[in-house]
């Protein structure tokens, strides 16, 4: 693969060289189509040496295509219609090309979607990047993946007939020939081979004879529908079935039920097909040419597939990106507004094209927003998954089942709960199965997280779920789901009704007992504002790199850690390490902390822009966490207070009554609270409507009085003395810190210490059994240790029963009032 993902490379420089060297300007339209015509030509020459292993010797390719497939196909027309230079540079690139038999080209076409051409200084040359995949959405799925998935809902569909009486186990795999499946953004075709790979074997498994099979396959195949804005992809999943069958005469035969077509547009007017490649081979993925006629919305039995997990936006860095690598590199929005302008000086019309490819998002943007077809998907920023996801219900048939592999936005975030809610309430849910990309089964953020929703008519009323697998395989094992019904999900989280993070009963029913006993955030503390106010790019006009005066510095998440405000800063880095993707930021000693040494900004923002931006705020300071994080975190969630200062979008905060702030950070770094967060956030953004969901410990806990290291007050005063001394060396928090207390935990020194006891006071204020106990710290074995556990469990079991607190920490004695 790797070979010839090198030869490609070498295919693009040469051609593009061979056709824009010497060029003063090169029109962006020109060179969008001499790359798809190098992508095309290069995988017609692969499929042809996959089905001719010594074509190229014997035959002509040309030739060969127009007699499988027609002269009027893609594929011919993309070979007859390409220049001569071209052909040549190919030929002699994969003209030592052996046993390609085990090739998927639909594989290696995804590769190449990866390989883009830079003619930086008009030196072209090749460079890796997901720019052009990035705005496609294509990345396609592994075959494990698609092959569980695809089995998943054949399994579901056939055991639905068996139970309802219509068709006995055997029956019910023959009558799957007769069934429509449908992929609406099919890309190379892996879930329709599958479907194809899949019924053959249960046929196999059932005794079926093989004539009889292929029959059926045969059949089945007549009934594959696939849909796809990449023409290429388009073909390639068409090649992929008829190789799957051995029988390249099928081509002519399935090709009417592919369409190209972006199939979030839809459109009563008609285009040829020239119209169509000409647009997309010119780089447009939403454009009206590229629209789906309303008659190809068929009601289909078994809809598969990975649609793009794309916002549909025009995003500058990834349009630019294709025409400068220095453009997509540079973070900064000001720098990269005068690339941008110097670029469009380079290369002739590609303003008016970036103004045409914007123009055509908006309006389709516009069409999707007004279409009842995405009624409950449209709303905020459009994602296309949701769509997609939406889209395929309503085109359900009746005893469908729908098979998609989604974000698991689509059954954890806020943003979707109009969709999700009316699944869960109308009992289409069947199965959830969630996934961290730990594994890399994309190459993606690991952090990622992808769900597999199966979607039909739920008799049983709950439905399945299984979170943070790692491995497709994992589909298949039994006995691991949790069977969870729309009255748990209103119960955990009432204000979405989404799905939480928990693996099994156990969890399921700590958080169900969470949400029985304690009120939620947003009923104890309804007065909080929050924030997350600076934003890199939208303010970007207000913000500058270098300290002036009138300018205020920005903190980022990175800066703070727990109960530290000063943990790290750009304080001596090179521009180099603090303006990359991934700046980075150096940990300050102790020693600069007591001198105080404060975390040195990259970012400042205007004064005045601040004022008028955090106007609905007051206070001197503001309770803030980092928010971006993962349930996979050791620390889920990271906090501390702070003084009121801007802050980027990688922080939140929330500003209130100063008391309730100190004891919001004790909450809030508990091992407690961080345990029901880790079930709670499926996604990596810590945002307001997952704290305003969290259960809390309410007025009445808190001001339990208690006796607690030879101090009696009540649980909230405890607790915010720990705080105050956890925070005391910040100097800057030095009002806070001077707050006159009834209790003093001056005497104690060990940071760790402190922070055990906050665990231990908020294990008590949630009132956990030591089963729970065990279960919380599981998620925190690098934190606390056996030892830790069996402190924990006699110490609260002391609290609790009015005992003396364990000897290997203190004396003291606990007294309830």
């Amino acid at each position: 693969m790797d070979k010839l993902l090198s030869l490609f490379s070498s295919v693009l420089v040469k051609y593009l060289g061979h056709v824009f060297t010497g060029h003063d300007q090169v029109n962006p339209l020109e060179l969008n189509k001499k790359r798809f015509e190098v992508r095309g030509l290069f995988i017609c020459y692969i499929i042809f040496l996959k089905f001719e292993p010594d074509g190229l010797k014997t035959k002509s390719i040309g030739e060969w295509l127009e007699e499988k497939i027609g002269k009027d196909t893609l594929f011919t027309k993309i070979y007859t219609e390409s220049s001569d230079r071209l052909r040549e540079i190919i030929e002699s690139s994969v003209c030592e090309l052996k046993d390609l038999n085990g090739v998927d080209p639909a594989f290696v076409y995804e590769l190449m979607l990866g390989v883009e051409s830079s003619n930086e200084n008009s030196d072209i040359s090749s460079i890796k990047s997901n720019n052009y995949r990035n705005k496609l959405g294509s990345y396609y799925t592994p075959v494990k993946l698609a092959e569980e998935t695809t089995k998943k809902a054949i399994e579901i569909y056939t055991e639905n007939l068996v139970s309802n009486g219509k068709s006995d186990p055997k029956k019910a795999i023959l009558d799957c020939c007769d069934l429509k499946f449908v992929d609406f953004s099919c890309g190379g075709g892996a879930f329709l081979v599958q479907s194809l790979q899949i019924l053959r074997r249960k046929m196999q498994s059932a005794g079926i004879d093989a004539e009889e099979i292929h029959l059926n396959l045969l059949k089945a195949a007549e009934n594959i529908y696939g849909i796809d804005v990449d023409c290429i992809a388009l073909e390639l999943a068409k090649f992929n079935i008829i190789s799957d069958l051995n029988d390249i005469d099928l081509y002519r035969v399935i090709s009417n039920n592919f369409t190209h077509a972006n199939f979030l547009l839809h459109t009563d007017s008609e285009f040829s097909s020239e119209e169509k490649i000409e647009t997309f081979a010119s780089g447009f993925v939403y454009h009206e040419v590229l629209g789906l006629q309303a008659d190809k919305l068929l009601k289909y039995d078994v809809i598969l597939g990975n649609p793009p997990w794309e916002k549909i936006r025009f995003e500058e860095k990834k349009f630019y990106g294709l025409y400068s690598s220095l453009v997509s590199k540079d973070h900064f929005k000001a720098n990269r507004t005068a690339g941008i302008e110097k670029l469009a000086s380079e290369m002739s019309g590609l303003a008016s094209f970036a103004n045409a490819f914007n123009s055509e998002i908006e309006k389709a943007k516009k069409s999707i927003k007004k279409s009842s077809f995405f009624s409950l998907s449209s709303v905020g920023e459009l994602n296309t998954y949701a769509l997609f996801a939406e889209a395929a219900v309503k085109l359900k048939a009746n005893n469908g089942i729908i098979a998609l592999i989604l974000k698991s936005g689509i059954i954890t975030s806020q943003v979707n709960k109009k969709l999700f809610g009316s699944w869960s309430e109308g009992y289409k849910i069947i199965a959830a199965y969630d996934f961290i990309n730990r594994k890399k089964i994309f190459q993606i953020d690991s952090r990622e997280r992808f769900c597999v929703l199966i979607l039909g008519d739920n008799k049983r009323k709950k439905f399945s779920l299984r979170m943070n697998m790692t491995e497709p395989i994992q589909i298949s094992e039994m006995g691991h789901e949790v069977l969870v019904d729309n009255s748990d999900l209103k119960l955990i989280n009432p204000l979405t009704k989404m799905v939480p993070n928990f693996s099994n009963n156990e969890e399921l029913h700590f958080l169900l007992r969470m949400a029985t006993d304690f009120p939620h955030f947003l009923e104890v503390f309804g007065n909080a504002k929050f924030g997350r106010i600076v934003h890199f790019t939208a303010h970007a006009d207000f913000i500058v790199k270098d300290y002036y005066k009138d300018y205020l510095p920005i903190y980022e998440g990175k800066f703070f850690h727990q109960f530290d405000g000063q943990y790290s800063g750009f304080n001596d880095m090179p521009a180099e390490l603090k303006y990359n993707a991934k700046s980075s930021s150096r940990v300050l000693t102790d020693l600069e902390k007591a001198q105080g040494v404060n975390p040195y900004a990259r970012f400042f923002i205007e004064k005045d822009k601040w004022l008028q931006l955090s106007k609905n705020h007051a206070g001197p300071c503001m309770l803030a966490w980092r928010s971006l994080t993962s349930a996979t975190n050791n620390r889920t969630c990271i906090a501390t207070v702070l003084p009121f200062i801007p802050a980027s979008q990688s922080v939140q905060f929330l500003t209130g009554e100063v008391n309730d702030l100190i004891y919001l950070c004790g909450l809030f770094n508990s091992v407690t609270f961080d345990y029901i967060l880790k079930k709670k956030l499926s996604g990596i953004d810590l945002t307001q409507s997952v704290i305003n969901q969290m259960p809390v410990p309410g007025q009445e806990v808190i001001h339990n009085c208690i006796m607690f290291l030879g101090q009696e007050a009540h649980l909230v005063v405890h607790i915010r003395a720990i705080v105050l001394e956890l925070l005391k060396s910040d100097k800057r928090l030095a009002v806070l810190v001077d707050t006159i207390s009834e209790v003093n935990y001056s005497g104690y020194k060990d940071i760790s210490f402190l922070i055990k006891l906050l665990d231990l006071l908020f294990m008590y204020a949630y009132k956990l059994t030591s089963i729970e106990v065990e279960l919380v710290l599981s998620s925190f074995e690098k934190i606390y240790g056996k030892e830790d556990l069996n402190w924990f469990i006699e110490n609260l079991n002391g609290l609790n029963l009015d005992k003396a607190i364990s000897s290997t920490s203190t004396n003291s004695t606990h007294c309830t009032p």
